[in-house]
Order: structure tokens, then sequence, then C-alpha cells
């Protein structure tokens, strides 16, 4: 759907929802409620939209992939652990493997020699703290552990290879939905400016989706009294600029 057809159809379900009688919104809040539903489908959808046939192009124009290096400049905290900077548009991890170097350490190969390792393990700081010396949960060559701390992800292995390459496949960022008004002067929605969008922005999402959007959006609308609707709608206002 374009922009303004999701918000005519927005405008026809939540008058048939509320039988007419409910409160009317102006673009900027339909545009906030639109977003904040789609950020929610996307939670729903992204863990599972590759696992089957039918859902899986729905972030098809999100799909993404890198190549990184770990940063020569800044060594893991922990030992045996590498630094790498995620994409600065990364939004969800969908798979990931890392490349390893044995070094002079390793029992089982040479020097030199490369190994995938697809098995990652996402701990937390205690994690590490309470497993780091068990010798049935700690890393090794066939598994590493993956620790994110907002842009930088660190993985930690063991003292007989370093992780040389981190090959990740994700999907972006996706832009908020913006619904058309000439009238935008000031504002933002996920740091995009309504002024300079007042042509609106449609959703990224696979058409299938967007009916279930408007369906999220309308059920936020309706859930919540007058009041309670409008502080959620200053806490996403004020979230999104």
């Amino acid at each position: 759907m374009t922009v303004t057809e999701m918000s005519n159809e927005f405008d026809v379900r939540y008058n048939n929802k509320t039988n007419n009688e409910g409160e009317g919104f102006i673009p900027m809040e339909k545009s906030l409620l639109l977003s904040y539903a789609q950020e929610l489908i996307f939670e729903e959808y992204a863990p599972i939209a590759d696992n089957t046939i039918a859902t899986k192009d729905y972030f098809n124009t999100l799909k993404k992939s890198a190549t990184l290096s770990p940063v020569p400049s800044m060594p893991g905290p922990y030992p045996n652990s590498w630094i790498f900077y995620r994409p600065a548009d990364l939004k969800y991890i969908r798979a990931s493997r890392c490349n390893i170097v044995f070094n002079e350490n390793s029992i089982c190969h040479d020097t030199g020699d490369e190994e995938i390792v697809t098995l990652i393990k996402q701990i937390t700081e205690d994690y590490y703290g309470f497993n780091i010396k068990n010798s049935f949960k700690k890393p090794y060559k066939e598994l590493l552990w993956h620790l994110n701390n907002g842009n930088e992800d660190m993985f930690i292995g063991d003292e007989s290879f370093t992780v040389n390459k981190w090959y990740l496949r994700y999907y972006r960022k996706f832009r908020p939905i913006i619904v058309r008004n000439d009238d935008y002067t000031t504002g933002s929605i996920r740091g995009y400016d309504l002024a300079s969008n007042t042509l609106g922005l449609s959703s990224e999402f696979h058409e299938d989706l967007h009916s279930k959007i408007i369906h999220k959006a309308i059920l936020i609308a309706t859930k919540s009294t007058k009041d309670q609707l409008g502080y959620q709608l200053a806490a996403l206002q004020e979230k999104n600029t």
C-alpha cells in the first residue's frame, strides 16, 4: 500500500471499530501510531521470517550482509577476546559466523590453519563471570561467545586461535511511516524530519504486512483511554525525535 492508502484504511477501520465515536487523529499522531505498530510487527516477525516460504520475503528490502574485521587498536578486555564495530544501520542479526586462525597453542591444527565457526552463543557479563572457568561451558574452537555493548561486539574464544573475520547477515534499520501532510513544519520520527517529508513515507515491509501494521495501530489506539493515549503519543513523539 502507499502511505495514503494505509492512512485511509486506518481511518475506515478505526471508525468501524469505534462506531465513529473514537477520537480523530491528526497526521502526526497517525504517523506515530503506524510507526510504533511497524516496530512491533518487526519484533514479532523478524525472528521467524526466514523459517517459512510464506514469511521469507517479509523484509526483503532490509536484507544486507557485511564482512567485518576486528578493531586493531582495541583488544578485548577479556583474555582471548576481539572487538568488532557493528554496521551503523544494523537492526537485527539474521545469521553470523566467524573465521578463526589457529596459532602455536593449538594441538589439533597447524599454525595458520583457518576454520569457520558457526556456533556462537550470545552471553551477558554475568554469564561470562559464572562460566569462564567451567570446562563444559566455556568457549573453544567450535564455540564462540558473543557479547554486545551498543555498537561494539566482542567475541571470546580460547588461547589456541584468533578471530579475524565476522561474517554477518542482517536486517538494516527501516524508515518510519509518515502520513502525508503539507502542513508539517517541525518535528521528526526516527530521525526523519517531517518538514522534509510532507509527501509522506510508506512502509518498507512486504505488502502482506501492511494490514497487520494497521490492525496493530488500531489496537494501540482503541485499548487506551483518551488520557492514556495522549500520554502514549507524547511519549512516542519524545522517543522518536
